[in-house]
């Protein structure tokens, strides 16, 4: 797919030396800009960013627009951010590596254009998923424009619940690359980077996150107890841990759980809604590397008469769901992330999808907001009845918040992003 008309030769990966024409009033003419930008794209949102493949079209794009480009992370300056563009560049591009079926592959091609806040995009290379797809609102000369539903803005005020993920940082990459394969974006839920020990977290920051992930973690459960009865909801990987704790918890569905190691699934699932549009018998193999597959899995007779449990292979309990006080955990065996992003299997993201969903709480509507950039270094947001603020820009220590004129902490999200917690008051 080609330019029609064509630029001027290759598209100059320096600047031309007529850049002159562009933005010197003087000199001013901008033909060159409009003769190959739709005018829907020069009066584009700027709280979004444009995406294309080709480095060449970036450097011009950051020439003739304010629209900020999403390439420009590929310059960061630690490798988390390096790490996530390679992710952006090589899941949007139409040659995908071992990215599995074509609904995980659209999946996860939907939650990095919302990831990196992208509405606009030069759409050669890009995989055809997402080509065909009719959230493509209009197009001209290859430039393409998304439908309002795909991406949600670079700074986002909003409602949606919160997931604290406590773990380590190799974790923290394979549950953001499952949460892709599913396309669970900022509408659903905002993945909040915590840190690897339960024990270093107060029950005040906790109150702040609706929703808890547990992967590769540390510390003792025991501190979940008041977070639970008060009606908090927590996501517990056991498969992701090297060995049992040394004390089970009150928390947990089980009194003891053992690490087997198998090849073979003889899985029993529970008519429930969580196994819906799931075949479990077309789960992924049970092998790494050619080695069997390590499952936490607890006895009949270890399992509290008050848990439900889900999903049972070899006749013991494999995924249980909890109930404790006023709230709920849901405890896997599987690793499932991890299991999901070895083989990208269809039928084991649809059950993930489902578990998670069982625990999050449904997004309310977005609040009303009001956005002042002031300098390329501050922004002020005027608005009320908001939960938190997702600001997609780089992490760093250096950033600062304030809520009403009060220090408040600013946390890693998503891609090594940031987000804000709130509290609901007006005029924030």
């Amino acid at each position: 797919i080609e330019l029609n008309p064509p630029l001027t030769g290759y598209i100059p990966n320096t600047v031309p030396n007529y850049i002159h024409q562009w933005f010197i009033p003087k000199y001013a003419n901008n033909e060159p800009v409009t003769s190959y930008l739709p005018d829907w794209i020069l009066k584009g949102d700027s709280n979004y960013r444009f995406d294309s493949l080709n480095s060449a079209v970036t450097h011009w794009w950051n020439i003739v627009s304010t629209i900020p480009a999403a390439r420009g992370y590929t310059s960061s300056f630690n490798s988390h951010q390096s790490a996530w563009a390679h992710f952006l560049q090589t899941s949007l591009n139409r040659q995908q590596p071992d990215a599995g079926s074509p609904t995980i592959q659209v999946n996860k091609i939907k939650f990095l254009l919302d990831a990196y806040a992208i509405k606009y995009a030069y759409l050669q290379d890009y995989h055809p998923g997402i080509l065909n797809n009719e959230n493509v609102l209009r197009s001209q000369n290859n430039f393409a424009e998304f439908s309002s539903d795909v991406s949600t803005p670079i700074i986002f005020p909003t409602l949606t619940p919160a997931m604290l993920f406590i773990g380590d940082d190799s974790g923290y990459d394979t549950f953001i690359r499952s949460f892709a394969d599913i396309n669970f974006n900022s509408r659903l839920v905002i993945p909040v980077k915590g840190p690897v020990n339960l024990d270093s977290l107060d029950q005040k920051t906790l109150e702040q996150f609706p929703v808890l992930f547990l992967y590769r973690f540390e510390g003792n459960l025991e501190k979940l107890k008041a977070y639970l009865i008060n009606g908090g909801t927590v996501f517990v990987e056991l498969g992701s841990l090297t060995k049992t704790p040394k004390n089970m918890s009150e928390i947990l569905p089980f009194s003891k759980y053992e690490i087997v190691e198998t090849t073979e699934w003889n899985l029993v699932a529970k008519d429930s809604k969580i196994f819906n549009n799931v075949d479990t018998k077309a789960f992924a193999p049970l092998r790494y590397q050619g080695k069997p597959w390590k499952l936490a899995v607890s006895k009949p007779e270890n399992v509290k008469n008050e848990s439900e449990v889900l999903l049972v292979q070899e006749k013991q309990a494999l995924i249980t769901l909890f109930v404790f006080g006023k709230g709920k955990l849901i405890v896997s065996g599987i690793n499932l992330p991890y299991h999901l992003n070895e083989y990208h299997n269809e039928n084991e993201a649809v059950l993930y999808s489902n578990l998670l969903t069982n625990l999050i709480p449904r997004a309310q509507s977005q609040p009303e907001i009001k956005l002042t950039h002031m300098t390329p270094e501050e922004i002020t947001i005027v608005g009320e009845n908001m939960s938190g603020i997702y600001f997609k820009e780089n992490f760093h220590p250096g950033w600062e918040s304030k809520i009403n004129n009060s220090r408040t902490k600013i946390y890693p999200a998503g891609l090594h992003f940031m987000y804000i917690p709130t509290p609901r008051v007006t005029n924030t």
